[in-house]
């Protein structure tokens, strides 16, 4: 059983709303059948579930009228993206029919470097989340957590074919916690974020001197200590969704790798089952996502930026479907691809 305080938080709803939807839920949802599997189990329980959320909802709107007049996609760049979902109070989204990227559509147009980048200035950001989804429930209570989390990537980079990285820059590095976690690990890191107090939070608790700035205003400088081609791995967690042009990230990053060396990202899906089962209350609606990716788009996005694929995986820390799912048919959900977030280790291809 999940803390209802901890799904009602994560989908920014009341505990008692979450309570009654599993109420509503419990009273419709059919029995198993005999010899289920697990795909039969997903279904039978998100039918039931989406309609017992949704008259719960804070979030739910009606859908969006189909726009004839389709964008291009900023991932595979087909004319293919149409209106896919609003949230209340004022968040839309569109979804690329090609490749199925999510795109956080802004009625004032897409905001330049200095609107993204002001959104993230200052202490407020990492102290609560706002009724746009924007900013964090106090990250500064989440130091273990999060060092462990460093830990287990050093450990996955260590696996990797061909000699062990030997230094790693992470870009939007927030308090240094995992980076903590992975020089604990024996891997050196350097760190770039654009928030003043993310890179003193980083010096204060664990002496990790931050770039603060973007990743291309680190490449430019020869103070910055962070040069283009001296990194074994560039590390992007949950960062890649908040910048305006992917690609242009990401090529970037390229730039900062040795030859064969990796980029790792940790990032929200556009495919995952909570999609189907909490519509516009899904944890990664927010007003700061500008991107939501399938694995298709991203892989667009990578081949667009020059590196090639070496694996994807999804997968969750909080189990909001652990009410209604048993263990196994949660594990095959992860293992399908419908997690809320991907892990993907890419290559800079030559």
């Amino acid at each position: 059983m999940i803390a209802a305080e901890l799904v009602a938080r994560t989908l920014q709803i009341s505990p008692e709303a979450w309570q009654a939807v599993l109420s509503d839920y419990q009273a419709t949802v059919a029995a198993p059948a005999p010899h289920e599997s697990c795909d039969d189990e997903i279904r039978r329980c998100l039918t039931a579930l989406a309609p017992a959320y949704r008259a719960h909802s804070p979030h739910a709107t009606a859908a969006p009228a189909p726009d004839e007049a389709r964008a291009a996609c900023p991932a595979c760049r087909a004319p293919a993206v149409e209106p896919f979902l609003v949230r209340r109070p004022a968040i839309a989204y569109g979804r690329c029919a090609a490749c199925g990227h999510g795109l956080l559509l802004d009625a004032g147009g897409t905001p330049g470097d200095e609107a993204v980048r002001a959104r993230y200035a200052g202490p407020d950001y990492y102290r609560a989340r706002d009724a746009q989804g924007v900013g964090y429930d106090g990250y500064d209570r989440e130091a273990s957590y999060r060092e462990a989390k460093g830990a287990r990537i050093a450990e996955r980079l260590r696996a990797l074919p061909g000699s062990p990285p030997a230094a790693l820059l992470e870009i939007g590095s927030g308090f240094g916690y995992t980076r903590a976690g992975i020089e604990r690990a024996g891997l050196p890191t350097a760190g770039v974020d654009v928030n003043a107090h993310a890179c003193e939070e980083a010096r204060r608790r664990y002496g990790l001197a931050t770039f603060h700035g973007t990743l291309r205003e680190a490449l430019a400088s020869p103070a910055s200590g962070i040069a283009a081609g001296a990194w074994d791995a560039v590390l992007y967690q949950f960062v890649l969704e908040h910048v305006i042009d992917p690609v242009a990230e990401l090529v970037r990053a390229r730039q900062a790798l040795r030859p064969d060396g990796w980029l790792v990202l940790l990032l929200p899906s556009m495919e995952a089952a909570e999609i189907e089962a909490f519509g516009a209350s899904y944890r990664s609606f927010r007003a700061d996502h500008l991107h939501l990716f399938s694995r298709r788009s991203l892989a667009a996005v990578l081949e667009r930026a020059g590196f090639a694929p070496h694996l994807a995986e999804s997968f969750c820390n909080i189990h909001l479907l652990g009410d209604v799912l048993t263990p196994a048919a949660l594990q095959h959900l992860y293992r399908s691809g419908r997690g809320p977030d991907l892990f993907v280790i890419a290559r800079r291809s030559a």
